[in-house]
């Protein structure tokens, strides 16, 4: 008998309660979701055949995903091999891989907040969000929130400004007309920026007015803001040389800047 009660108790202790354990499980759940946290293989794998050609590069993404989660792991510097590598599946894959984009743009904005300037992780995530750009087109515009916040927030990074730049420019080039309205947001910073530029041979400004030459028609709302400004440079610095053509780039593609400064 005492051996049976024992038993039993054994059972009581150790046995799940299903209930406790749902309420486990939501609340898991419920915590994840707060912070945009999902499992990779839950996410990137559902609906995926064995028999697909898209299987591996599933199974390669799920992976690469739960290493790029972890930017303070073992694997931290190879963090931007990982985002390298996503790219290179995402180029393999052309316009399949936009299914898969919804995974990761938001994880790599997540992450470049986390990880600080380890390794160059973030100049690295926007050298291929350049690339990743390219490939997926007009279905950019279902990522531009996200695309423009990272801008936004990274826009004042001395060493961040060029791959921003370069994000900005090749989003415009894909989106046209409908990279208005993100422009008009951004063309505040760039002029302040042309106005407030100490750095050495006014190399933000030549990037910025570069940016306008690529930017070419959508910049014709802005002429009579950014025109003053150019003026502004040529008056206040002398030693600094801008030769631009008549229509200064607006509506054409021929705004070519060029800058030296001092005797050079």
């Amino acid at each position: 008998p005492g051996r049976v009660e024992l038993v039993r108790l054994l059972g009581i202790v150790g046995a799940l309660d299903p209930y406790k354990h749902k309420e486990l499980q939501l609340a898991v759940m419920e915590a994840e979701d707060k912070v945009g946290v999902h499992h990779p293989a839950d996410l990137l794998m559902k609906g995926v055949n064995y028999n697909s050609s898209e299987y591996y590069p599933a199974v390669a993404l799920t992976a690469l995903i739960r290493l790029v989660r972890n930017p303070y792991g073992q694997h931290a510097p190879f963090q931007a091999m990982f985002v390298q590598a996503i790219t290179s599946i995402f180029q393999s894959l052309g316009v399949k891989c936009v299914p898969y984009l919804k995974h990761f743009i938001p994880q790599f904005a997540r992450i470049m907040s986390s990880s600080g300037e380890l390794f160059g992780f973030r100049e690295q995530v926007f050298q291929q969000l350049c690339v990743i750009v390219s490939i997926v087109r007009h279905y950019t515009r279902d990522y531009l929130q996200d695309l423009m916040a990272m801008v936004h927030e990274y826009w004042a990074s001395p060493k961040l400004f060029a791959s921003v730049l370069s994000l900005v420019e090749e989003i415009a080039v894909v989106l046209g007309d409908e990279f208005q309205p993100s422009l008009a947001s951004l063309m505040p910073k760039m002029l302040t920026m042309l106005k407030k530029d100490s750095t050495t041979g006014y190399a933000r400004t030549a990037r910025i007015l570069r940016c306008f030459e690529t930017l070419g028609e959508l910049m014709d709302p802005y002429v009579q803001l950014v025109i003053p400004v150019i003026l502004s440079l040529i008056t206040e610095h002398p030693p600094l040389s801008i030769n631009a053509s008549n229509n200064a780039g607006f509506s054409s593609p021929s705004f070519s800047p060029s800058f030296s400064s001092g005797n050079g």
